[in-house]
């Protein structure tokens, strides 16, 4: 009987080593906004059920984080290199500097300063207004704005409105105060076509 606890300790130990393919598994889930956007907590139940056990919100957000963008290969050469990938270290994006700073005006405005929804062409607009003055991309060529592209931010702006939202009602002393920051909810942002990501046509 006592040999029980000693075998679960180390099963917990065991379980809570995340591998990379684990990791791009996530990403792959979450960035595919197919059926719509996800939140942290619908990672989590997607990581129960797939691994077994429960993953806190804080380890879902750092693999769904820029440090792990080094996972999104979709060509012929992931597989060439899965046996290397596992060891792999960790590396930013490449854009990270960029994609804060667009996600953080997406959020002022439409969360903040409440103006409506941003649309596919407003996003590359400001992009393009942010790629030409950051000094940390200067004679780099701009991005292309693709599709996949747009899907992954639009995931990753879901995330960081999520954050904010939870950090202000935890401040907030009055229901005025929370609503200070828009009224839409996950489901009506990203929800009609003139919204940004959901038409290629707009970019």
């Amino acid at each position: 009987m006592g040999s029980g606890k000693p075998h679960a300790s180390g099963d917990a130990k065991r379980r809570k080593s995340i591998t990379n393919s684990q990791r791009r598994a996530l990403r792959a889930w979450f960035y595919d906004t197919t059926n719509g956007p996800k939140s942290q907590a619908d990672a989590s139940v997607w990581w129960k059920e797939a691994y077994g056990y429960h993953l806190n919100s804080s380890t879902v957000s750092e693999i769904l984080s820029y440090k792990y963008d080094f996972l999104d290969v979709t060509d012929a050469s992931a597989s060439a290199n899965a046996a290397s990938d596992e060891r792999r270290r960790d590396r930013p994006a490449k854009w990270e500097v960029l994609e804060q700073e667009l996600v953080e005006w997406v959020f002022s405005y439409e969360s903040v300063v409440g103006e409506g929804s941003v649309t596919s062409s407003m996003l590359r607009h400001r992009g393009t207004e942010l790629w030409n003055s950051l000094p940390c991309y200067q004679a780099m060529p701009e991005p292309k704005w693709s599709e996949g592209w747009r899907s992954r931010f639009k995931a990753r702006y879901m995330l960081y409105r999520q954050r904010m939202l939870e950090d202000a009602a935890e401040l907030a002393t009055s229901s005025g105060a929370f609503s200070s920051y828009g009224g839409y909810s996950s489901d009506e942002i990203f929800s009609t076509e003139s919204t940004y990501g959901i038409n290629p046509s707009h970019v």
